[in-house]
């Protein structure tokens, strides 16, 4: 469910081999963040009267880490994890 630009569509139609690039590559020039599902509505409406398009990529749980399912729900593991800030 992660938001794909037209250029990285085709960059994948032509050669899955990039999809780790794309998720886990470290260029991420979106905001990302987590809002409890009670105010979800709430939010939802005032991004729409603000013109904020919002993408809903995944959900929060218990444990540790994070896991990147694929269109069929299972698990998928990259290499690369992106930049690490600290």
């Amino acid at each position: 469910r992660l938001p794909l630009s037209e250029p990285v569509t085709r960059a994948l139609a032509s050669d899955a081999s990039v999809t780790s690039a794309i998720v886990a590559g470290g260029d991420d020039y979106q905001v990302l963040f987590a809002i409890s599902q009670e105010h979800t509505a709430d939010f939802e409406a005032a991004a729409r009267v603000c013109g904020v398009r919002l993408s809903c990529i995944g959900a929060t749980g218990s444990g540790a880490g994070v896991t990147i399912r694929d269109d069929t729900g299972r698990a998928v593991a990259f290499g690369a994890t992106g930049y690490d800030h600290f």
